[in-house]
């Protein structure tokens, strides 16, 4: 947890990947460490997914576990005081790269997994019957844009995607890093949903303040959740990524949100 500390103790973070010169070799000292650790790292993902999904069902429960170069659906159920687990799909994700005149953007086919996560979840019913509950573990920061129906506007970026680069130093010329901190209590990294917010704004892919209807933002397992439930909010732990969280009472930032648009230049509401 002592990297929460960073945003207080440096002015910014850059990713290794971003500085090395294009066609940099890279070289594996000890590539069985290596391997050994990717697996480790693996092995406990699963278990602390197997563990909460363990602790969570009862009768028919289906997580999806959505990560950003695969994903899967689960089914859960209870017998004899046990809890089974049965892969129902599983499925490659990837960011989509396309050329704009800004230069190569990154993408989620969000559409595609949605047809993914609903052929695992009709599978899942076909084995066990009527679910139970459907839990959604997957990544926050990116975001789609939708209409007071639910109807998506626009495509999904991907944190991947360099248009972030330069945001944070962009911010923090109008609000003190202290002060953003001081409120959101967040690591600083290029991706956080604000900076993607501030990318947005200054390439025109945000909405005009008029156009409301075409300017809610859910992040991606809240924009999952909406399609499977047809109810728009933002859980608190996704929306802790974003930035725009007061940490104290765990809520969206009016102060933050009001020196943002006033401040920054960001327009949210």
């Amino acid at each position: 947890g002592m990297e929460a500390l960073i945003p207080v103790l440096v002015d910014g973070l850059e990713l290794l990947t971003d500085v090395l010169p294009p066609h940099s070799l890279v070289l594996v000292a000890a590539p069985e460490l290596v391997r050994a650790r990717a697996v480790e790292l693996v092995a406990t993902s699963e278990e602390f997914l197997n563990a909460s999904w363990a602790a969570a069902a009862s009768g028919g429960t289906s997580p999806i576990d959505l990560g950003a170069s695969s994903g899967r659906v689960m089914v859960g159920t209870v017998r004899d005081g046990r809890v089974a687990l049965t892969q129902t799909r599983r499925f490659a994700n990837g960011p989509v790269p396309l050329p704009t005149r800004a230069g190569e953007r990154l993408y989620w086919d969000v559409l595609r997994l949605w047809s993914e996560i609903r052929e695992g979840l009709l599978a899942a019913v076909r084995e066990v019957g009527p679910l139970s509950a459907i839990g959604i573990d997957t990544w926050a920061v990116d975001y789609g844009l939708v209409t007071g129906q639910g109807i998506l506007a626009g495509m999904v970026d991907s944190y991947r995607s360099p248009r972030t680069r330069g945001m944070p130093d962009r911010l923090f010329e109008a609000i003190p890093a202290p002060e953003v901190y001081a409120v959101n209590g967040l690591q600083v990294q290029d991706f956080n949903t604000v900076f993607q917010l501030m990318a947005d704004a200054r390439d025109g892919s945000l909405p005009a303040t008029a156009d409301l209807g075409s300017r809610t933002m859910l992040l991606l397992p809240d924009l999952i959740a909406s399609w499977l439930t047809g109810s728009m909010y933002a859980e608190v732990t996704n929306a802790s990524t974003t930035g725009l969280v007061d940490a104290r009472p765990r809520s969206w930032s009016e102060p933050l949100l009001a020196r943002l648009r006033i401040e920054a230049g960001l327009d949210l509401e």
